[in-house]
């Protein structure tokens, strides 16, 4: 297990490592059978609007950024569709997408996180994919292993890789050791917002009466508030927790949907890692 100098990442690294130990590289010899991608997330149709700008007196750098920009489709309307389906975000056991799926169907779940999520991808008429303005380019999301993207969308498959690109390949975290939506200041790879860590065993001595009526967390005397989803781990597999229509849920992505938490089952609920609270946090 690598050691990170700040003590975030080595609690991050002590929560996931264990998730992700045996899914971290592509099983040898195992042939995955070929799927096709969904048509769901096929590229706009003619109609689709654009956004043609007047390009004035700006200077040339930014001519060429408007111009990139008209060319560019929303395609935060494939990212919203996946709600209908928890099975979008489905996983088997041998593979690892535990963390950023169960965390992407709780932005889901939340209005705000989500639009603002919404509001981070584009694409282009050529079926590159553009998170936060990080080009995914089509031939990198049809080629990505569907052990680290075992989604056939295309759009999560484009964020699975932004992710791949943003830690392994520009800060050069092994995001597979790590906790995998944080950047070098603990803040995460999406809402740019720090992550707050919650020591499993407060979390657990606090009960199920932790899970306020409001939508916040209440651990000692502190109250969490916001819009934020409560990722968490136990037997090295990745969940996530979220608060919508005036109850907590926990949805494991390796089972059939979300569940309601409840005093009668809140025991099937506890971390053995530290939970990780994530996006407006008060």
């Amino acid at each position: 297990m690598r050691r990170f100098n700040i003590v975030y990442l080595i609690v991050s690294n002590i929560f996931f490592a264990s998730c992700l130990i045996d899914p971290i590289f592509p099983l040898k010899n195992v042939e995955f059978q070929d799927m096709e991608l969904s048509s769901k997330s096929s590229i706009h149709n003619s109609t689709s609007k654009k956004y043609t700008p007047s390009y004035g007196s700006f200077s040339n750098e930014n001519k060429k950024k408007l111009i990139l920009l008209s060319e560019k489709i929303e395609a935060g309307s494939e990212f919203k569709n996946l709600k209908t389906s928890s099975k979008n975000f489905r996983q088997s056991s041998n593979q690892s997408a535990c963390i950023l799926y169960s965390f992407l169907y709780g932005v889901l779940q939340n209005k705000k996180l989500s639009q603002d999520f919404e509001d981070l991808l584009s694409k282009d008429e050529n079926g590159n994919y553009y998170v936060k303005d990080v080009k995914i380019t089509k031939n990198t999301i049809d080629s990505a292993s569907f052990n680290k993207h075992p989604s056939k969308e295309l759009v999560l498959r484009a964020i699975g890789e932004y992710v791949v690109e943003e830690m392994e390949n520009k800060l050069s975290i092994p995001h597979f050791e790590n906790y995998v939506l944080t950047d070098w200041d603990a803040k995460d790879l999406f809402f740019g917002k720090p992550i707050v860590a919650i020591p499993y065993k407060k979390w657990i001595e606090a009960g199920v009466s932790k899970f306020c009526a409001d939508g916040s967390i209440k651990i000692d005397d502190k109250y969490y508030k916001g819009d934020f989803v409560a990722s968490w781990s136990r037997n090295g597999h990745a969940r996530c927790m979220y608060f919508s229509s005036g109850k907590w849920h926990n949805y494991d992505n390796q089972s059939d949907g979300p569940t309601d938490i409840t005093r009668q089952n809140v025991s099937r609920y506890t971390p053995d890692v530290d939970v990780m609270l994530i996006g407006y946090i008060n």
